[in-house]
């Protein structure tokens, strides 16, 4: 038996406080204004639990209909206004009077279609430069895993001698 001294964690909010991860990890929020053609937003980068309400937002507007069942226009206008309901933080006098009038506003209620792209564009682009700040740790490179002789499950032999290989990627 050996006796050694307690180690102590260090706090990550101290070790890595200029690390983008950690600070949002730890409650912090990443937000940018953006200039549209018709005044300025306030967006923030959303956290998993945002793209996750994005989904449930995006299942709601489907009304239980398979996501198949639309043509790619539509489902594509459902989500950047999911997208937009849920990282627009706020907006110019007339954004904030239309959400103050109507207590269901939505970036459905937009009525041209361009400003929405416009500002969804801006926001995507603002989310695609915080994503690409995050450091990523290094993961060590996989070799090929091979297998080979699989037995055959279907008594024709259809797939008798199949091999695999997991490249890592």
């Amino acid at each position: 038996m050996e006796i050694t001294s307690e180690i102590k964690k260090e706090d990550p909010e101290k070790t890595d406080s200029d690390d983008l991860f950690f600070q949002l990890l730890n409650g912090k929020t990443v937000s940018e204004t953006i200039q549209s053609s018709r005044g300025e937003f306030i967006v923030k980068f959303p956290k998993q639990k945002d793209i996750e309400r994005i989904g449930l937002i995006v299942a709601q507007r489907r009304m239980g209909i398979s996501a198949r069942s639309f043509d790619l226009d539509t489902e594509n206008e459902i989500y950047k206004c999911a997208v937009l309901d849920v990282i627009v933080e706020s907006g110019p006098k007339w954004y904030e009077a239309a959400k103050e009038k109507n207590e269901n506003f939505s970036w459905r209620d937009m009525p041209d279609t361009d400003f929405v792209n416009e500002v969804y564009l801006m926001a995507h682009s603002f989310r695609q430069k915080v994503q690409g700040k995050f450091k990523h740790l290094e993961r060590p490179p996989m070799g090929a895993i091979e297998h080979e002789g699989v037995q055959a499950p279907v008594d024709d032999g259809l797939f008798q001698g199949v091999a695999s290989a997991d490249t890592g990627a």
